[in-house]
């Protein structure tokens, strides 16, 4: 006698309601068991080519990430782990996202449907009542799907599982957002996070610094010793001498190199670990770097996949690029750093020294505000390069106000041009705009929104004191001086501070509600002296007469002259006014 489906899902809950959280490590044999091939629904599921999966999937932590290669099937095999864990533990919820709502539309029809209607357990778990793109009810279970770009920003439903898709691609206050969704669990959740990387300190990336960063190694047969080669450092193609970092997609064509016999050689004695010594089961094992750590990261390359990821052939993908940034982040899988997303501190290492202290005039003047703000005074040094002469971090008090630095500094150094960050002080802005003389200081707003031409990124209201640069674009200039090592840097103990800050600002790729992608710089870390650069730089900008008499809202409400008036050349803060000719 058959059982109906009722019965079948009673029998389901009963078998969940006994679970334990060790069944978290059995995860591989439920998707064996219970979905099928997903090129051949006739078939079971099968690890066979994907053997590094197995642990991935049955790691019992609470917390575990994976640092990826494209077309590994990492996106497929979490799909699957999700819908194990939802049969498996009844009344639970999970929210499984996606950078956009336009990938949540594609995603549930193409990945999440085809695993349902190729498992006959699934089909008798699932709801059809509850059963779209957004939401399906498995038993009593419930999974949601959502973008992280969207309108309405993250879903207010408490879950107990959290899987976060591409995250370097997705909005991070969103994905903030869903995390908490996890904050009524005592033990603090279930969360899977992956994603092809972009570049170091962002996203997944930042996730691995503090994992337990395990990668798939390898028992060389060559030597007998296990070793963990490194894609970027341990691949060679034959005939090109230099790093792999040189080669670009035109070399493919040249003669003298053979991509197609590319290969990976052993970082223990430099023999070549071939194709099959990779794909040998018995020779593979994932070791942790950090086995204590409480969060499990994966690191996962394409020799770990060697069936489908040959190293001929990701050398060969590098045709399909723009940037060669691109072929590592999506076919190696790995961090990469160039002058479009990252200053370089070795264009600042290159830049020839200016002389610190050295009171010059007509300079220009960059601040960034905060508890600790930042300054940074720079020489004009002909076209589009600066000379920075003065770096300063300094911390207000009653008795020496933000304000009184930057007025002396602004007559130390004749300073023509000078820029301070609008915010967060609502007072030293206007204050300064007031002390200086008329088109010499400005409070500066950013934008991610304001429209761009190939004429200007900044707009300017003199009768205000007030200049809006448009955020990416205004940094995507100063990286630009700085990596073509065109501002030059003194020999200074704050050079430290400065390479540190520039250091943490990274270009990245998203995406905003409509799926269109999208460009930010994001901080890794304390970022104020590359703003106080940043609005040095848009100083320098003022200087050309293309952006003078522009007129322009502010992006936060404008602050107004907070009731300073001037008085014969002295304003009611009681700071003299200079008379500069310039």
């Amino acid at each position: 006698m058959s059982l109906s489906v009722g019965d079948q899902q009673l029998i389901a809950r009963l078998r969940s309601a006994s679970l334990s959280v060790e069944d978290l490590g059995s995860m591989s044999k439920w998707i064996e068991g219970n979905t099928a091939h997903p090129k051949d629904s006739d078939k079971p599921w099968s690890f066979k080519d994907h053997e590094f999966q197995i642990q991935i999937v049955d790691d019992p932590v609470n917390v575990l990430g994976a640092m990826k290669c494209s077309q590994v099937g990492v996106s497929e095999l979490m799909a699957r782990w999700a819908f194990a864990y939802l049969c498996k533990f009844h009344r639970t919820t999970a929210i499984y996202t996606l950078p956009t709502t336009g990938q949540v539309r594609k995603f549930s029809p193409g990945r999440l449907d085809p695993i349902i209607e190729g498992s006959p357990y699934l089909q008798t778990m699932i709801d059809e009542g509850v059963n779209n793109s957004e939401l399906k009810k498995i038993g009593d279970s419930f999974l949601y799907i959502a973008g992280t770009f969207t309108q309405k920003g993250a879903i207010s439903v408490p879950a107990r599982v959290l899987v976060n898709d591409e995250v370097d691609f997705s909005d991070p206050v969103t994905m903030t957002s869903f995390l908490s969704r996890l904050g009524h669990e005592a033990d603090g959740g279930i969360r899977r996070l992956f994603s092809t990387p972009t570049v170091e300190g962002v996203g997944i990336s930042k996730f691995m610094a503090t994992s337990s960063r395990a990668r798939y190694g390898v028992k060389h047969k060559a030597c007998g010793k296990w070793v963990f080669p490194i894609f970027l450092r341990d691949v060679e193609i034959p005939g090109f001498e230099d790093h792999i970092d040189q080669f670009t997609k035109e070399d493919l064509a040249d003669p003298r190199y053979r991509p197609k016999e590319s290969l990976i050689r052993c970082p223990g004695c430099g023999a070549e670990i071939t194709p099959e010594n990779f794909a040998d089961v018995e020779a593979r094992q994932w070791v942790a770097e950090s086995p204590d750590a409480e969060e499990h990261g994966y690191y996962v390359a394409p020799q770990d996949c060697p069936s489908f990821k040959a190293t001929p052939k990701v050398i060969q993908k590098l045709s399909e690029y723009r940037r060669f940034a691109d072929w590592v982040n999506f076919d190696v899988g790995d961090v990469f750093e160039d002058a479009e997303n990252s200053f370089l501190e070795k264009a600042i290492d290159a830049s020839p020294r200016s002389q610190i202290g050295h009171r010059v005039q007509g300079c220009i003047m960059g601040v960034d505000v905060g508890k600790m703000s930042n300054i940074v005074v720079g020489k004009p040094a002909g076209r589009r390069r600066i000379d920075v002469v003065h770096l300063e971090r300094f911390k207000a008090s009653a008795s020496d106000t933000l304000l009184d630095r930057i007025t002396q500094l602004h007559e130390e150094f004749g300073v023509i041009k000078g820029v301070i960050d609008a915010g967060p002080d609502l007072a030293t802005p206007p204050g300064y705009v007031e002390w200086a003389e008329m088109g010499e200081a400005y409070a500066c707003y950013y934008s991610r929104g304001m429209k761009v031409t190939s004429l200007s990124h900044i707009h300017v209201n003199d009768a205000e004191g007030i200049v809006t640069a448009a955020r990416t674009e205004s940094i995507d200039r100063l990286a630009k001086l700085v990596n073509s090592s065109s501002i030059g840097f003194p020999i200074s103990a704050e050079m430290k501070a400065v390479k540190d800050h520039l250091r943490a600002m990274k270009r990245v790729k998203s995406y905003n509600a409509h799926g269109d992608e999208v460009i930010n710089w994001q901080n890794t870390g304390p970022d104020h002296y590359a703003h106080a650069l940043n609005y040095m730089n848009i100083a320098y900008d003022l200087l050309d007469d293309k952006f003078a008499g522009e007129q322009a809202t502010p992006v936060l409400p404008m602050m107004g002259k907070v009731g300073i008036k001037q008085v014969e050349g002295v304003n009611l803060m009681g700071k003299k006014r200079r008379a500069y000719a310039h």
